[in-house]
């Protein structure tokens, strides 16, 4: 019976040795399987021997009461290899579970700014769509673009009344009777032009036929006079000149 006694004893199946990876599970599951699978051997050629003695004669002394302390020997075995390796299963998993949750820290920690930078871009996306909903694009745009117009226009007329002040202030200084060639500061019409008939000097102004003054007066939307020395006086007034002409 002394080959069934190598079946136990000293050949107690040992557990695979696991280091703590990032594959801890796999590793479990292998040492599992060669530690039961070895042990399952063992119960199959005690099986196989007990056979092989039942065939023999008859008048051979069979020691059944070892065999069957060596199965339950093995037995014993499984059962303690059994629990022994669904401890070190629990204490990997709680291992592999803490490798996990460091790795996904240094992950976040590593990765914050894309994280942040993909939420703000989906925060104005999704504001940007809201708004594009809400709005009328190709509406709003007219908007705008009448209120620039607007704008501009108020401008515009903003700098030819601060151009036409600083023409009457220089234009208030003239003698009508002393400084008849000195030039005349420009009055601009609501259009920001100048009119062609505009006169140079004092001189020119006082050489225009009655038509032509009626004309002068026209372009710049002031309602003529009968008299010419009227419309005169209502030019020179427009312009910012404090001289006028005693009729």
């Amino acid at each position: 019976m002394s080959s069934l006694n190598t079946h136990t004893g000293n050949d107690r199946p040992s557990a695979t040795p696991i280091t703590r990876t990032s594959s801890s599970a796999t590793a479990v599951s292998l040492s599992v399987k060669n530690g039961f699978g070895e042990l399952v051997e063992k119960l199959a050629t005690v099986n196989g021997d007990i056979e092989k003695l039942d065939s023999e004669e008859k008048g051979q002394v069979l020691d059944i009461g070892e065999l069957r302390q060596d199965i339950s020997t093995l037995q014993a075995e499984v059962e303690h290899t059994k629990l022994a390796q669904n401890n070190r299963i629990d204490e990997i998993l709680d291992e592999v579970k803490n490798d996990t949750k460091d790795e996904i820290a240094k992950r976040l920690e590593g990765d914050i700014g894309a994280i942040i930078t993909e939420s703000v871009a989906e925060q104005v996306k999704q504001q940007v769509e809201t708004w594009a909903r809400k709005f009328d694009a190709p509406k709003f745009v007219a908007k705008l673009e009448r209120g620039l117009e607007r704008n501009n226009g108020l401008l515009e007329r903003g700098i030819t009344q601060l151009e036409n002040s600083r023409s009457r202030h220089a234009n208030s200084t003239f003698d009508i009777y002393d400084d008849f060639t000195m030039p005349l500061g420009p009055i601009k019409r609501k259009d920001g032009g100048v009119s062609d008939l505009f006169p140079g000097s004092l001189r020119d102004l006082f050489s225009y036929d009655a038509i032509t003054l009626r004309q002068l007066l026209e372009e710049y939307h002031l309602h003529p006079l009968r008299e010419p020395a009227d419309n005169l006086n209502r030019f020179l007034i427009f312009i910012g000149s404090r001289s006028l002409i005693q009729g």
